[in-house]
């Protein structure tokens, strides 16, 4: 990732660092290469009329090799809670979030999402794991739940973990990232769903979500893979990323155990020719049609 700056980002600082044409970067030592030529969207095998099909039984084998660790949830405090104490868990919380390099070459990556009946309280849950860089559906897990939690911006993780936790429940091996629709640190209290949920699988995760929460950010090229950094009271907390070139771009940011230009490597390298990454997209499918066959 080329990153021009006249000073070096201190502290979290930002120093007029813009980071620009994320795609473009040789790839980092920690990711596995980009992707082949079986990768969704190329193969008609992997996905059609929107719905998921698993791949042939070797690819899959050959997957799960790479799979080292079961899902372990953590409890970290109790969901069942008023909105003041809500917000003091973040703040406690947040100082366990870690930005740190991937320790081992991603295998795998998961994509989390979650949807609401308009009318109602029930909320669902998909979580859809694949091998990467080629995408190769691996594992699906679907879960319902209620809403005990109001909405409150900022306070959303308290609203879908619960669902989300229980879908990751039944996945049968420990994705190597998480991918969520929602933010990372790029949040008020610097704990945004993927950050909240990093912390509870004790997984690296990334939050990629359609609009800011927070921040603000210089002008972005439209080309595919340009990216600047967004920032929040002159601190680096995510980069907004132009995954199609002249559509509306995605921000990204670290959830827990990961950089941001890891983040921001593998969104770019799950994207597909839609603007969100293909983990997330497919679990927007996979809970939208969870959702309508639910009524």
């Amino acid at each position: 990732m080329r990153v021009l700056s006249k000073r070096p980002n201190v502290g979290g600082l930002l120093h007029e660092t813009i980071l620009c044409r994320a795609i473009a970067c040789p790839g980092f030592d920690r990711l596995a290469p980009r992707t082949r030529s079986a990768a969704v969207g190329q193969n008609p095998r992997s996905f059609r009329a929107g719905r998921l099909h698993f791949w042939d039984h070797e690819s899959v084998a050959q997957s799960k090799a790479s799979l080292s660790d079961t899902v372990k949830i953590r409890t970290l405090h109790s969901w069942d809670l008023p909105c003041k104490e809500a917000v003091e868990v973040q703040r406690r919380l947040r100082g366990q979030v870690r930005q740190l390099p991937l320790t081992k070459p991603v295998k795998t990556i998961a994509g989390a999402d979650v949807s609401y009946q308009k009318q109602g309280e029930e909320v669902y849950a998909a979580v859809l794991v694949f091998s990467f860089p080629d995408l190769v559906l691996t594992d699906q897990a679907l879960a319902t739940d209620t809403v005990k939690f109001p909405y409150v911006p900022g306070l959303l993780s308290f609203r879908e973990a619960p669902a989300l936790t229980k879908a990751f429940r039944k996945i049968r091996w420990k994705p190597d990232v998480i991918i969520f629709d929602g933010q990372g640190i790029a949040h008020p209290r610097g704990m945004g769903l993927a950050s909240h949920m990093g912390l509870i699988l004790n997984c690296p995760s990334i939050g990629c979500a359609k609009t800011s929460l927070v921040g603000t950010y210089p002008s972005l090229p439209e080309t595919r893979g340009s990216a600047v950094l967004l920032t929040n009271r002159g601190r680096v907390v995510g980069g907004v990323v132009r995954t199609r070139e002249q559509v509306k771009p995605v921000f990204v940011s670290p959830g827990h155990a990961i950089t941001l230009e890891e983040s921001i490597r593998l969104v770019l390298s799950c994207c597909r020719g839609y603007k969100l990454p293909e983990p997330t997209r497919q679990a927007h499918i996979a809970v939208n049609r969870l959702r309508l066959e639910g009524r």
